[in-house]
């Protein structure tokens, strides 16, 4: 209840890019409605491989939230229908983290254990690529 007064909501149609790879921005988002494919360009006009696809209730975006470099990867809300996310913005961050720091310490521990998962996933995909 308290997070939610940090939070803005966010609405995309289907196919709307929420951010591109290489741009700055320092917010995390919670999908809440739909879903979005992540993705980078490869070589050829206009191509790109998707790396993975988020349904509801996961976030993403918190790389730029914590570390404020460029976008790692593109994100684009499927074609399948329209896109609701919630924002929390690297200000409202640091709001909730001055009002609530307990909150922001389990989100940065929920960040974490997201980060960790994902750093998991594509060590197996290295490996496995690698044999």
């Amino acid at each position: 209840e308290i997070l939610v007064r940090f939070l803005e909501s966010r609405h995309f149609d289907a196919g709307d890019f929420v951010f591109y790879e290489g741009e700055t921005g320092r917010s995390m988002y919670l999908l809440s409605r739909g879903s979005v494919d992540v993705s980078i360009p490869i070589p050829g006009e206009g191509r790109r491989r998707r790396l993975a696809t988020f349904a509801q209730g996961t976030i993403f975006g918190e790389m730029a939230l914590l570390d404020g470099l460029p976008r790692a990867a593109a994100v684009q809300a499927s074609v399948s229908g329209p896109l609701e996310l919630f924002e929390l913005s690297h200000e409202s961050f640091l709001e909730l983290s001055a009002d609530h720091p307990v909150i922001a310490v389990k989100l940065q521990a929920t960040i974490g254990r997201v980060l960790g998962a994902r750093l998991r996933g594509a060590n197996a995909l290295i490996l496995e690529l690698d044999s």
